[in-house]
């Protein structure tokens, strides 16, 4: 079961928001108090037991209405039969002055019934809530099923959901315990406390380190995760993914979302252009911006979805500091091992020998170990912005000749096989200080002869600013020596000249 769209009438912020229709990854971008949180709240009363506030009826107004429709739902228990159609519309009315769980009105298309809210407990759930303030102020140290199945906004019942996921035979152990390890290092299940279980995780020797010692973003990601793995046909509301997390776990966390959105649905709240660019570029996902006019009081908020265009998407980009959003500028991108490479082509090579070529962007990936990440973040952003058909023959990569080079381009072409193979090219020479002119080969010999790291690239930079300097000195000199020990570097630059040029006219 998805929801497959959203109607507001006088709720918090909004005056009336028309059906808004919906994927199966939504996600939410706009400035602090825009109505982000007010469309996840909306949805949550579709779930919630407590007793609805007067504070989401709209300022001045009695009462408030939120209409949703539900498709797929055959086979759904909760709501008892549910129909032949498939599909159902929801809607929730709140009064002004009363105190009560809200009553839903559900209708199959032969009239209306009253139905209490989805229940908050597994397996007839079909909410799972992930909000800004989720914190538990206190976790329940009791493991009893009863709390191990309840469904709650915050983490209170943590340790019950671990507890299950620390046994083997449970459904999804591995997976829980793979996806611990690669976002947070360590798999966190429970240890004994005084009165039950806590989160928390062993030591080598046997010596515990409770969740509450640990930051933050540990317990937020392991019940995330607990919930990710064991969940199918429910719809996750998640506010700002990115609170507490490095980039690096955040990216992590972010593919297997796009992956669990396969059997799920997903409205996530975020000012993270990382979470945008990932999630927006999705299959089935949709990009909206919530806004309301600034300085107006009481706000009224408008809902727009970010159309599937390159210009409006990489506005969208733009718009959440995204430093690389002038990309539709260049004709191609070429993505380098060391920043020495980078130099001497954007510097010297391309302008002496290939000045059309000043339409490519030349990256550096700081390393062998940086190639693929750099090549993966510019696909995902051109696959954002529906820029991939121009730009996967228009990107190359190009690193040194050694072993961890010719494994690299290995895997790029493995993973972007239906690519043309001369994207990913090696280079004959193990380092790139190799094609430096042949004046400099005894101090680039005994440059990459030094162990020690530290001193290895401090003699690598200061060698790389004599050869410019030498450059620079006398061009006429320096295009000609370079013209023969740079030979193999300008071939791969002609092929993409040609690539480019040749495609274009």
């Amino acid at each position: 079961m998805y929801v497959a769209s959203l109607h507001l009438e006088n709720f918090r912020s909004f005056v009336s928001l028309p059906a808004l229709s919906l994927g199966r990854i939504n996600v939410l971008t706009g400035h602090n108090n825009t109505g982000k949180s007010s469309i996840i709240s909306a949805l949550y009363l579709f779930q919630t037991s407590h007793v609805v506030a007067n504070s989401y009826i709209r300022n001045g107004e009695q009462a408030s209405r939120i209409d949703a429709r539900f498709e797929e739902v055959v086979g759904v228990k909760t709501w008892g039969a549910m129909g032949e159609c498939g599909r159902a519309t929801a809607s929730l009315l709140l009064q002004r002055g009363t105190a009560s769980q809200p009553s839903i009105q559900l209708d199959f298309g032969g009239g209306a019934n009253y139905v209490a809210p989805f229940p908050s407990q597994e397996p007839n759930h079909f909410i799972v809530p992930f909000f800004s303030r989720r914190k538990a102020f206190q976790y329940v140290e009791d493991v009893r099923r009863n709390n191990a199945i309840q469904v709650e906004s915050n983490l209170s019942f943590l340790a019950a959901k671990l507890s299950r996921l620390s046994n083997r035979g449970f459904p999804g152990h591995d997976q829980y315990t793979e996806y611990c390890k690669k976002i947070l290092g360590f798999p966190v299940y429970t240890v004994p406390s005084e009165n039950g279980q806590i989160p928390g995780v062993y030591l080598d020797d046997e010596s515990v380190i409770s969740i509450e010692s640990m930051g933050e973003g540990v317990a937020n990601i392991a019940s995330l995760l607990a919930s990710l793995i064991s969940s199918k046909g429910k719809l996750f509301l998640i506010e700002e993914p990115e609170n507490d997390l490095h980039p690096g776990a955040l990216r992590e966390l972010l593919e297997l979302i796009v992956k669990a959105s396969e059997h799920n649905q997903f409205v996530v709240s975020s000012h993270s252009n990382i979470v945008v660019q990932y999630l927006a570029a999705a299959s089935n996902s949709k990009l909206f911006n919530v806004s309301t006019k600034f300085g107006e009081l009481p706000p009224v908020s408008i809902v727009e979805e970010i159309l599937p265009t390159p210009a409006a998407r990489i506005a969208a980009l733009k718009s959440l500091g995204y430093t690389l959003a002038d990309f539709e500028l260049w004709e191609g991108w070429l993505i380098l091992e060391e920043s020495s490479a980078e130099r001497l082509i954007r510097d010297f090579l391309i302008p002496w020998f290939f000045p059309r070529l000043s339409c490519l962007r030349t990256l550096s990936a700081s390393g062998i170990a940086g190639v693929e990440p750099a090549f993966n973040d510019l696909h995902r952003m051109l696959k954002f912005a529906h820029l991939t058909p121009i730009y996967q023959a228009r990107t190359w990569v190009l690193v040194d000749g050694d072993d961890a080079g010719v494994r690299t381009v290995d895997r790029l072409r493995q993973a972007f096989s239906t690519w043309n193979r001369d994207r990913f090219s090696a280079l004959e020479q193990q380092n790139f200080e190799a094609y430096y002119p042949d004046v400099f080969g005894e101090q680039a010999k005994r440059a990459l002869e030094i162990f020690n790291k530290d001193e290895k690239r401090e003699a690598k930079r200061t060698l790389l600013l004599a050869v410019v300097d030498w450059l620079n000195a006398d061009p006429v000199r320096g295009k000609k020596a370079i013209q023969v020990s740079a030979g193999e570097v300008l071939q791969h630059l002609a092929a993409i000249e040609t690539q480019i040029f040749g495609a274009t006219g």
